[in-house]
């Protein structure tokens, strides 16, 4: 009985504690939000700018007036200006083209009264019909203020545009200008007698007065993401997460309450989707508005969130496999002690802050997919502001939820699960193997850049896997308490071995002064350095080598070697014997060696190498470098 009240003590403590941590993520990210639209309105309020150089085009607003008067008319004034060869499409575009389109956020009591293009010049070419302008031209949109407009030094005149610049490709561009009332930006209203102009326009034709985007455009966006985040369900990283929730559902089906049940768990499951959603949506903002170029899919570009998303994956294979388990000590309870202690009983049911965790997971492991709808929904919100962000990832969470939402409807598919049993375990162990290449994706993306360094991201992978396994068996209900405590010192201690090993293998020693040039060996190059008067360094190694990749990364890559080499100016050459190599295998044999690792180094004006010791140190090169 003393084991089993320790065992319910710490249960509750775990559950306690997994409690605290979801409503401290629910409070910040409800203060997060509320601070980030605080924070995006009055920056989209603060800083404007009348000006703005994109790739190929510069857009400058200006003003007829300094200051409005009510039941007046003005004029804007929108400047283009385009790099040579490339060009914007007129609104009669042609056989084809996306000519500007403007969305006007304007003070109360101004309309959209007109919009004045210049005549189009004929682009025609290869028989495509195609009129535009080049170089520079001037659009020119009346604006009138109504008799009851108030003058206030607050009013702020603000104008979307979307356009599609053309050379030999076509790029779709976004800008943002803006004039503060009143303004110093103004230009000479007699310039709109010299403008010819084309045939009368409606505003209304290439325009959404008053918002940042038309209704239809803005559904349609919508309509995107609930698609894409319907279709991230069936990627082979997020199959898995919510396999695991079917498999919780099965378990409640014959459970009393199990609708109301499933229910909580569904809208708990749900909540951690969309607030993790959101979490992504106020980064991806927040870093914009910093000044930072950065669209979906930029988190894939630090290589330390992929080794961290890497080692998530490994973790979810390892645990569907049945290497470790998480919530044993609990289920074990409940077989021992079944039908004599409900407190038990009601510490083994499935907890809403599972749900709402592995609703998070789901939303985690979806970060490197992009499925279709979604890219352009995600892309086209990046020029709108806050609140349609926050829209267009709300979509994306409830397509990803709706699985599951679903049920709401039709509860009854849960009675149709079959009952617990054997199933379940090779649903998991299937499930298992995808989430295996989601890791391999992982690595895969890594080895465009680390090549070099992808076997020692292996071996910490390894780690993680001993430390794991360990785990699984010696923290267990069946072991006793100094098990425990032995189980987990290895674990941390693999963990932490493998973070320091993911450390070295990512470290940057490929940029600028870092770089370790390895020249391929041949026999004429480095009789050539020779003659230079030149010290050389040849390193005899193989993919397959780990003693050779050690030597590299620790020893011949490290700083204090790196920079004395180069005070030396030894000339660098890499003999790579991983596939048989018939010239390196007879200059092996000409030092009385049939193995690698190998490294020779020639000083100046000495005939015969020094042969340096198969496992090398610093000090050792060092020393040999030292007159």
């Amino acid at each position: 009985m003393l084991d089993l009240a320790l065992n319910i003590c710490k249960s509750f403590y775990i559950t306690y504690f997994l409690r605290l941590c979801v409503m401290f993520i629910v409070r910040c990210f409800v203060i997060s939000f509320l601070a980030m639209l605080c924070i995006s309105n009055c920056i989209a309020t603060s800083i404007l700018t009348s000006s703005i150089t994109k790739s190929h085009t510069t857009l400058q607003l200006k003003s007829s007036v300094e200051e409005i008067q009510p039941n007046s008319e003005f004029w804007l004034q929108i400047n283009w200006s385009l790099d040579p060869n490339w060009y914007i499409y007129a609104q009669n575009p042609g056989d084809g083209g996306m000519p500007p389109q403007f969305d006007f956020e304007l003070p109360a009591g101004l309309t959209v009264e007109e919009i004045v293009w210049p005549k189009a010049r004929d682009l025609s070419k290869q028989g495509l019909m195609i009129y535009g302008y080049t170089d520079a031209c001037q659009t020119f949109v009346r604006l009138k203020a109504s008799s009851d407009y108030k003058i206030s030094s607050l009013h702020v005149i603000r104008l979307g545009v979307r356009w599609g610049v053309c050379h030999d490709q076509c790029i779709v561009e976004n800008a943002t200008l803006g004039l503060r009332l009143p303004t110093k930006a103004v230009f000479d209203a007699s310039l709109l007698k010299q403008v010819p102009k084309n045939e009368p326009q409606n505003p209304a034709a290439n325009m959404c007065s008053h918002e940042y985007a038309c209704k239809s455009h803005v559904l349609m966006l919508l309509v995107f993401a609930l698609m894409g985040g319907i279709l991230l369900n069936l990627m082979p990283c997020v199959l898995p997460v919510l396999s695991l929730k079917l498999l919780d559902f099965a378990k409640m089906r014959d459970q009393e309450s199990g609708g109301i049940e499933v229910r909580k768990h569904i809208f708990a499951y749900t909540a951690g989707v969309l607030i993790t959603f959101q979490i992504l949506n106020m980064g991806l903002v927040g870093l914009r508005l910093l000044g930072h170029h950065v669209g979906w899919g930029f988190q894939l570009q630090s290589p330390i969130f992929i080794v961290c998303l890497a080692c998530l994956f490994l973790v979810l294979t390892l645990n569907l496999f049945g290497v470790f388990e998480i919530g044993l000590r609990m289920s074990s309870l409940a077989n021992a002690y079944d039908g004599r202690s409900d407190v038990v009983r009601k510490l083994t049911h499935i907890s809403c802050t599972h749900s709402f965790l592995k609703g998070m997971l789901a939303c985690v492991v979806a970060t490197p997919c992009s499925a279709p709808f979604m890219g352009t929904a995600i892309a086209a919100s990046l020029s709108q502001p806050f609140w349609m962000n926050t829209l267009i990832f709300l979509g994306l969470g409830i397509g990803l939820s709706l699985p599951f939402l679903s049920l709401l409807i039709w509860p009854r598919v849960i009675q149709r699960l079959p009952k617990p049993g054997a199933w379940m375990l090779t649903l998991k162990q299937f499930m298992g193997f995808l989430m295996m290449g989601s890791t391999l994706w992982m690595l895969w993306i890594l080895n465009a850049r680390f090549a070099d360094s992808l076997p020692w991201i292996l071996v910490g992978l390894w780690l993680v896997s001993l430390g794991l396994w360990v785990y699984g068996k010696l923290c267990t209900p069946y072991h006793s308490f100094k098990q425990h405590v032995i189980g987990l010192i290895l674990c941390v201690l693999c963990c932490v071995a493998a973070f320091d090993t993911f450390y070295w293998a990512l470290s940057d020693t490929n940029e600028g002064d870092n770089l370790v040039v390895w020249q391929r060996y041949t026999a004429e190059a480095v009789e050539k350095a020779r003659a230079e008067k030149r010290p050389v360094l040849i390193n005899f190694t193989a993919r397959w080598c780990v003693t050779c990749q050690t030597n590299k990364k620790f020893v011949l890559e490290s700083k204090s070697v790196r920079d004395r080499m180069k005070a030396l100016n030894v000339a660098l050459f890499e003999a790579d014997w991983t596939h048989h190599d018939a010239t390196i295998t007879k200059k092996l044999e000409s030092f009385g060696q049939n193995s690698i690792p190998l490294i020779a180094y020639y000083p100046v004006g000495q005939k015969s190498p020094i042969l340096l010791p198969a496992l090398l140190t610093e000090d050792r090169l060092l020393g040999v470098f030292s007159p």
